[in-house]
């Protein structure tokens, strides 16, 4: 599978020393599973999920967030199974000025 996603990000600045966010977005994916119930080709990957930034300083956090992801081809072909999965995910996050 390969594919791109574009995601929006709303941060919320009222917590001293915490942002906590939102995040969605979609994007297109190329397929190639050969599973029998799954048509492989040309799908759509949706996404959105919560997440938190604690700031160690200005510029630097540690980032802890969860996203749901999911994969469906819109009925272009059948069988139109979708994928879903949750992820969470956690990570340095240095911000640019």
């Amino acid at each position: 599978a390969w594919g791109a996603s574009l995601l929006a990000r709303y941060n919320f600045l009222a917590l001293e020393g915490f942002v906590p966010f939102l995040e969605i977005g979609g994007g297109l994916i190329d397929l190639d599973f050969g599973l029998e119930r799954r048509a492989d080709g040309l799908n759509f990957a949706l996404q959105g999920g919560v997440g938190l930034h604690w700031l160690l300083r200005e510029r630097t956090a540690i980032t802890a967030q969860w996203r749901f992801h999911h994969i469906s081809n819109g009925r272009i072909d059948e069988p139109n199974v979708s994928v879903d999965s949750a992820m969470f995910l956690i990570g340095a996050t240095y911000f640019l000025k």
